[in-house]
């Protein structure tokens, strides 16, 4: 086995969305370089043409758009009829890192979920050393959203791989499994792309179980933070969605005041002046889904949602 060694120049990221998450992903990148002490090389896997396009243009500084048509298999176009556009882009985690080493040639690569933001370096959270060579975050859920025997006990959302055999191997079998199943539903030890990780821990050592409290915070786990503690690497906006009638749900986790003046509301405000940019610039539209309103129990479950959880339900007018 060849000593693996870390760039001292650059750090390499990945990461995949289509133009419905174009704000929410450029808004990552640029915060991500904002912070990085070492100039970050991200490969950005473009689900849709517009995507392409838009960071073709804006010739952000280290992002590498990927185009479907250089990184799909015929393994991957033959379950992406089979799948929703979620299960797809779940399907595609492990395809897009192996991509980044096997293709590119890099000596190794941490996945980023595009509703991140960065406030700190996260170089320093990466483990260095040759063997280390695979990293994973938990969930490290609140009692109240612990949902580790359904959905697992790790996140998807940071992950690294070094490009050596036992993690390659271990890439590959991972892409396999999703490739084989990959739904948004929970079975026996299985659900999305991410249950999977569970059983890595037992492959040795080399797999790191990230144990920095400042790595993987996230709605589910943000109630076991003060406003003193130390500021995340990054903060994971998970369940963040804009209704067409101007309202932002923050999600359906219980958000103390600080959290939502310090990470949410600003990160809001940035989002929506990010999507007039790019509106701006290229046309496109700030992504909304309608309201949930179509029935009378769900139309009367949004208004109270409205006057009952207004820390979850507020009008972007309000914050921007």
């Amino acid at each position: 086995m060849g000593k693996i060694l870390d760039s001292p120049e650059v750090r390499v990221y990945c990461t995949l969305f289509d133009s419905h998450y174009l704000s929410r992903g450029v808004l990552m990148l640029e915060s991500l370089r904002a912070v990085s002490k070492k100039p970050p090389r991200v490969y950005v896997f473009c689900f849709d043409d517009m995507t392409q396009a838009i960071l073709r243009d804006l010739a952000m500084p280290g992002v590498i758009p990927i185009p479907l048509g250089e990184f799909e298999t015929e393994d991957l176009l033959r379950v992406k009829q089979e799948r929703t556009k979620g299960e797809y882009c779940w399907t595609c985690t492990p395809h897009v890192l192996k991509h980044v080493l096997e293709k590119r040639g890099e000596h190794e690569c941490t996945y980023l979920d595009s509703d991140l933001f960065f406030y700190a370096d996260p170089d320093q959270a990466i483990p260095s050393g040759e063997d280390k060579l695979v990293l994973i975050t938990e969930h490290r859920y609140t009692a109240e959203y612990d949902q580790s025997k359904t959905s697992g006990r790790f996140c998807v959302q940071f992950v690294t791989f070094k490009n050596e055999p036992r993690s390659r191997a271990l890439l590959n079998q991972w892409g396999d499994q999703c490739l084989e199943w990959c739904f948004a539903r929970h079975e026996e030890g299985r659900f999305g792309d991410q249950f999977y990780l569970d059983a890595w821990p037992e492959k040795g050592t080399w797999v790191v179980i990230s144990e920095d409290p400042r790595v993987g915070v996230a709605p589910w786990n943000i109630q076991q933070y003060g406003e003193a503690d130390p500021v995340p690497y990054f903060y994971h906006f998970h369940a963040v969605k804009w209704f067409s009638d101007g309202r932002v749900d923050l999600g359906g986790y219980r958000l103390a005041p600080w959290v939502k003046r310090k990470l949410y509301l600003p990160y809001v405000r940035m989002l929506v002046r990010k999507s007039e940019e790019l509106k701006v610039l290229f046309g496109v539209a700030l992504p909304t889904i309608p309201p949930q309103t179509r029935g009378l129990i769900p139309r009367l479950k949004y208004r109270l949602k409205g006057l009952i959880q207004r820390h979850k339900l507020i009008h972007i007018s309000e914050i921007i």
